[in-house]
């Protein structure tokens, strides 16, 4: 591949790479850090070269004969108006090549392209000059990223050189304060900062919202607190609600998103008992936490009750009459819309019980339940299946995102498992059978259609949908913790699981309790003498 750099030119930008304002809101806009490709990444077109290592200090891409784009990641944009500025230098290697592209461009809080302001980066030879301009933000804004393409829009044919890229507002938002799942009597607190052009320290004024819009008429001012940081203690529901705070600078001001703090909680329940189905046909099943997420029961089959394992007993042998639903073909599947768990603490969990009938489906996937509208990363967040062809498994899976599954087998045939899926915040996801952890990924990615539909026993293809018994389906706002798993499983089962660091020491034969077995197991050694019997030398 061709490259055309003058050393006079590089050494101009040598001299030119100062230290970006400190007011600069793009993460290593001056590519000073180390390694310089922080916080930028190859763009979506193209197979050229973006080229982060040919002299730090400054971002090259060399598209002689291909396409190249770089994208910065996003960064909050909480400002009405963006001023930007930026150092280039275009060396087109055709005459009738058209300019380079610089794109400041805008996204709601989804991650939806909202708009975007273009700088055409003209030939200059053997120039560096200086670009600048001014952008209003699209409303609703809430992050943004710069984008600086050769080709992938165009014909572009050249090089170009690109330093000390600011962008900078009157006033904008460093930190966003954050949601918060709490338990009562937990102490939290949120955290904003703001930043100024002026360099002036901005005050701030927090406010409570019954919901996550911001400036509603029964927004509450919280006299008194005027801190960066917002602390709540003793916790108890009265405080469960939306958080924002106002930052002001002069005559500017400017508002954060607003967080949550909520208790995490059960917020969806679903038994599938016969008894707790309402409406006609049936119509749905009823959502026993009162929060009113049924889930719609497809109409066109009757539904099938059979015998159900959850009856808090803790006696797996002991049944109860009607108490789950045998899926066939979409006989019993249901949804419940748009229902998303994580919509607030961006973590969830699904407990249920499942008996896997085996007999064979045409597709192979075994839906147990799903948020999805179709098979792509932009119109789903995950489907969860017991698979066919590996006899057995359970696996979650993201078109273009994560996966996640059990080995082969997992899944007896005939015979009732409990199923516990956790997702947290920091996107680790875990697979649990009958209170065993069988599967982890600490990186799955979830798809982006966070209003996608929530199927039960299916998703949105009918020829894949779970081919046996479902019983007792819950859903919560968070992460299970290993011990509310196993609470889950004694519920039903009686089975108590020893926890090492509560195993007592003198737990002899390994059962976790001190008996009069682990008694026995001493005395057989009682009076017995390790120490050496020193012999005639």
């Amino acid at each position: 591949m061709k490259k055309s750099i003058n050393y006079f030119l590089v050494l101009a930008f040598i001299g030119l790479m100062s230290v970006a304002a400190e007011a600069n809101i793009l993460p290593n806009g001056d590519f000073e850090a180390d390694p310089p490709d922080q916080f930028w990444n190859s763009g979506t077109g193209g197979n050229g070269v973006v080229d982060f290592s040919y002299n730090d200090g400054y971002l090259r891409t060399d598209a002689a004969s291909d396409h190249a784009d770089i994208i910065s990641d996003k960064f909050s944009a909480s400002a009405t108006t963006y001023n930007y500025s930026f150092e280039y230098s275009v060396d087109n290697f055709s005459s009738d090549d058209l300019a380079g592209l610089f794109q400041l461009r805008f996204f709601d809080s989804s991650g939806s392209f909202l708009g975007e302001e273009d700088v055409d980066l003209a030939d200059t030879g053997s120039s560096t000059i200086t670009a600048s301009g001014s952008a209003s933000a699209p409303a609703g804004t809430s992050s943004a990223d710069i984008r600086v393409s050769l080709g992938v829009f165009n014909d572009f044919t050249g090089d170009l050189i690109i330093d000390n890229i600011l962008i900078e507002a009157d006033l904008w938002i460093i930190t966003q304060p954050e949601g918060v799942l709490a338990n009562e009597g937990d102490d939290v607190s949120f955290t904003a900062e703001a930043g100024s052009a002026s360099g002036d320290t901005p005050s701030y004024q927090w406010y409570k919202s019954a919901d996550s819009t911001i400036g509603g008429e029964d927004d509450q001012l919280l006299t008194g607190e005027t801190a960066a940081t917002l602390a709540i203690s003793d916790v108890t529901s009265a405080d469960t609600g939306f958080y924002y705070c106002e930052a002001a600078v002069n005559s500017s001001t400017i508002t954060t998103n607003a967080a949550f703090l909520s208790f995490g909680d059960l917020v969806a329940h679903w038994s599938m008992d016969e008894a707790d189905v309402a409406g006609s046909d049936p119509n749905y099943y009823s959502d026993l936490t009162g929060n009113g997420h049924s889930a719609n029961i497809e109409q066109s089959v009757p539904v099938n009750f059979v015998d159900g394992v959850v009856t808090g007993d803790q006696d797996i042998e002991n049944l109860k009459p009607n108490g789950a639903v045998e899926i066939d073909h979409l006989a019993g599947t249901a949804n419940a819309r748009t229902f998303d768990p994580a919509a607030e603490s961006g973590e969830w969990s699904v407990s249920l019980w499942l008996n896997w009938n085996d007999t064979g489906l045409d597709s192979g996937y075994n839906n147990l339940w799903s948020k999805r509208d179709g098979w792509g990363f932009d119109s789903m967040q995950y489907m969860v299946h017991v698979y066919d062809e590996w006899d057995g498994a359970v696996i979650m899976e993201t078109s273009g995102g994560g996966w996640i599954g059990t080995g082969g087998s997992a899944i007896t045939p005939g015979q009732w498992h409990h199923l516990v899926i956790t997702y947290d915040s920091s996107q680790r996801a875990e697979i649990w059978l009958d209170s065993e952890l069988e599967a982890e990924n600490d990186n799955y990615v979830m798809g982006t259609k966070s209003d996608s539909t929530f199927w039960v026993a299916r998703n949105d293809s009918t020829a894949e949908w779970f081919d046996g018994a479902i019983d007792d389906f819950k859903v919560f706002n968070y992460s299970l913790s290993d011990k509310d798993i196993y609470d889950l499983y004694y519920d039903e089962t009686g089975f108590r699981r020893c926890l090492e660091e509560q195993r007592p020491e003198a737990d002899q034969n390994g059962d976790c309790v001190v008996d009069f077995v682990d008694f026995s197991l001493l005395a057989e050694e009682w009076l017995n003498d390790g120490n050496y019997t020193p012999q005639a030398f």
